[in-house]
């Protein structure tokens, strides 16, 4: 019994001790579509990933541990409504989805009073953002 316990305190452990959280840890209701972004909270974090992501898994459960914390949070799989641009910074200050773009996945949009107020694209922005924000 001693020897199971262990081993599942392994597999949910990373070394530093953070627990390794998945997709599928996440209720349902915390999955939403593109086009309903501004539809369901006024101030939160969504994060927009690619189940064939290879960055997205590289982060995930950084992120996942991340947004848990949060008051108000969303995850975003990939669909056929998301608009794409080379400028996601364009997006800072809408309150609209049909001026909402991305760069690419994985991507991090936080609203404030249903205007995009920061939005973080990639990998290496986004692991940076939450080191930053867990610091404050």
């Amino acid at each position: 019994m001693k020897r199971v316990l262990l081993f599942l305190s392994l597999v949910l452990f990373e070394c530093n001790g953070n627990v390794n959280l998945d997709y599928k840890d996440i209720d349902n209701n915390k999955f939403i579509r593109w086009k309903e972004i501004f539809n369901h909270t006024e101030s939160g974090y969504f994060y927009i990933f690619s189940y064939t992501c290879p960055n997205c898994e590289e982060i995930k459960s950084e992120v996942l541990q991340f947004l848990i914390n949060q008051d108000n949070y969303f995850l975003i799989p990939k669909d056929d409504d998301m608009r794409f641009s080379s400028n996601e910074k364009l997006s800072l200050g809408v309150s609209s989805i049909e001026n909402l773009t991305i760069r690419g996945f994985p991507t991090l949009i936080h609203l404030e009073r249903y205007i995009v107020d920061d939005i973080i694209t990639g990998k290496t922005k986004i692991l940076e953002y939450i080191k930053n924000s867990s610091i404050l």
